[in-house]
């Protein structure tokens, strides 16, 4: 082969690997906007597949409503936060509010941090937060006009008792101070920080590996790929699962191959939060929340399956007396007199079930 040939044929090959990288590129644009189109579309009427008895929790808002407070919600997301693993993302609308701090509040920056002190700081998860609610049905904001006082709500999705120790530790070194701290607790207790985890330990190991040219090629067809597993999923998947059980948590947790219960991780964290408290001489009270499936009436098996029950049920065997042993405020008996389903889906509640519960954590602040 002349060299003029080799020319030629080197030009042939640079022709169509980039009508390749072309084409794929195009095919990647296309697939995310369809995956997008569908998934957002899917995401905007969430009203009309929930259950009559939810729907009945939400007949003081009109439908259009209830479907801004849940996309609002839901469609938020997490974002990475060091040491803590997540927090909300930033979202605002006329029902759901979170600012730059990833705190539920429509007050931003500087404003924020202001009114944090002389306070009461109410931590949790997406229970203390209000998954599926507007910020004025809340706990916190329910107990704030019970009380008379601003309470703060600092409840993150999915957060657990550790967390929020750490998340306290984080504001009390800004200088600011409660007039009271608040922890509602009990679902959400696990082993350790899970989500994304995974995928953190991924992208750390990316980060100290050198790219080479195989990498961006894979980053350029990434997309594709994972569309496609995504549709392959959804087919596969097609076989109703409803009764299937999510597995919330894992009783038995494990730290450097040793079995540890679930039970000995919440003592520790709760412990550890006494400590805290004490050492910056904190007014603080934990609450034992109610658990769904075991307290108040859940009528919906749709959202919560027998398996869910059982599992949840378990977890409150285990913790409760630990919970006990701390001088916890229980308050899972707070929702036996609410005659209707107390919850807007799975384990979230509904805001007369929120009601309760706030009346019975402001009972307990007149008492003392």
């Amino acid at each position: 082969m002349n060299f003029i040939s080799l020319i030629k044929k080197l030009k042939d090959i640079f022709v169509i690997s980039s009508n390749t990288i072309i084409l794929l590129l195009i095919i990647n644009l296309l697939s995310v906007y369809v995956f997008n189109y569908n998934h957002n579309s899917r995401k905007s009427d969430r009203y009309s597949k929930l259950p009559n008895v939810v729907k009945a929790n939400y007949s003081h808002l009109s439908k259009s409503e209830v479907n801004s407070i849940l996309n609002t919600t839901w469609g938020g997301g997490w974002e990475y936060e060091e040491v803590l693993g997540f927090k909300e993302r930033k979202r605002s609308s006329k029902f759901v509010n979170v600012n730059s701090f990833s705190f539920r509040s429509s007050t931003d920056l500087e404003n924020f941090l202001d009114e944090l002190n002389g306070s009461i700081w109410f931590f949790g998860g997406s229970s203390t937060f209000g998954y599926g609610l507007a910020d004025q049905e809340t706990i916190p904001s329910i107990l704030g006009s019970y009380l008379d006082t601003k309470v703060i709500n600092l409840g993150r999705g999915n957060y657990f008792s550790e967390q929020e120790n750490l998340l306290l530790m984080k504001l009390l070194k800004v200088g600011v101070r409660p007039s009271k701290v608040v922890f509602l607790d009990g679902i959400n207790e696990k082993c350790s920080i899970q989500i994304y985890q995974n995928e953190m330990r991924s992208i750390f190991f990316k980060a100290q590996k050198p790219h080479n040219f195989s990498d961006y090629l894979f980053n350029i067809v990434e997309p594709t790929i994972s569309l496609l597993t995504k549709v392959a999923n959804r087919f596969a998947l097609e076989i109703p699962k409803k009764n299937q059980a999510k597995n919330l948590h894992s009783i038995n947790c494990k730290f450097y191959n040793k079995k540890i219960e679930l039970s000995q991780v919440v003592n520790s964290n709760l412990k550890m939060r006494s400590d805290l408290c004490l050492s910056n001489n904190l007014d603080c009270l934990t609450v034992l929340q109610p658990f769904a499936g075991v307290h108040g009436q859940h009528l919906s098996f749709q959202d919560l399956n027998k398996s869910q029950r059982k599992e949840m049920k378990s977890i409150f065997s285990e913790i409760k007396p630990v919970f006990e042993l701390h001088n916890a405020l229980d308050v899972t008996n707070s929702l036996n007199h609410l005659n209707k389903h107390a919850f807007v889906d799975d384990v979230h509640y509904s805001f007369e079930a929120n009601q309760l519960i706030a009346g019975a954590i402001a009972k307990s602040f007149k008492k003392k």
